[in-house]
C-alpha cells in the first residue's frame, strides 16, 4: 500500500486539492514542507525489548519495520504496550507484533490530509512515501503543530465540519 493516499494538484493561485478550494492558504501545507523524521528502520527478526530500546535511544514512538526491497510494517508504542500487557516474552520478533500493510501517505499529501486520516483511523503515526519507498513517518503531534502554526481557525473549523469520527472500540483518542 506503499505511496496510497490523495494525491496533489500543482497549480498557480488557486487550485482544488482533494475536493477543497485551496488559494495558497497554510491549510495546503505538504508533508515534504514540514520538515518530516526520517525513519527508524529495524529488521523484522528484532527481538521486542530491542526494538523498544532503540526507540528510546532514538527518542520516536515509531519504527518501520521491514529488509530493503521488501513490504514494510510499523511498530509503535502502543504495539509494544500492547505486547507487554498479553504477557508476551521479550525475546518474541517484532514482526509478530507490527502492524503489517500500515496506512500511507505521500510526502506531496496535506498535512490536513495526515491529521484527518489519522484522527478518523484512530492512529498516531503514518508513513509517509515518496516514489513508493519510506521517506518519513508523520505523527499525529507532528500535524498538530504544524497546523496550529500555519492554519486559521476558520480553515480548521470548515474542514472539521467535514470529518465524521467512528472511534474504534476503546480509542484512547
Amino acid at each position: 500500500m506503499l505511496g496510497a493516499g490523495p494525491s496533489s494538484l500543482a497549480a498557480g493561485p488557486a487550485a482544488v486539492r482533494n475536493g477543497y478550494m485551496t488559494t495558497g492558504t497554510p491549510a495546503v501545507t505538504r508533508l515534504d514542507e514540514i520538515g518530516l523524521r526520517p525513519a527508524v528502520v529495524i529488521a523484522p527478526d528484532t527481538p521486542l525489548d530491542q526494538a523498544a530500546r532503540v526507540m528510546r535511544a532514538h527518542g520516536v514512538s515509531a519504527l518501520v519495520v521491514g529488509d530493503p526491497g521488501e513490504t514494510v510494517s510499523i511498530l509503535t508504542e502502543r504495539d509494544v504496550t500492547q505486547a507487554v500487557a498479553d504477557g508476551r516474552p521479550s525475546t518474541d520478533q517484532v514482526a509478530a507484533i507490527a502492524s503489517a500493510a500500515p496506512l500511507t501517505l505521500r510526502a506531496d499529501a496535506t498535512v490536513m490530509d495526515a491529521a484527518t486520516l489519522m484522527l478518523r483511523e484512530g492512529l498516531r503515526h503514518l508513513i509517509v512515501t515518496r516514489d513508493n519507498r519510506v521517506a518519513g513517518i508523520v505523527s499525529i503531534r507532528d500535524a498538530l503543530a504544524a497546523l496550529v502554526t500555519t492554519v486559521t481557525p476558520d480553515t480548521v473549523f470548515v474542514r472539521l465540519q467535514r470529518i465524521t469520527l467512528e472511534p474504534p472500540e476503546l480509542w484512547l483518542g
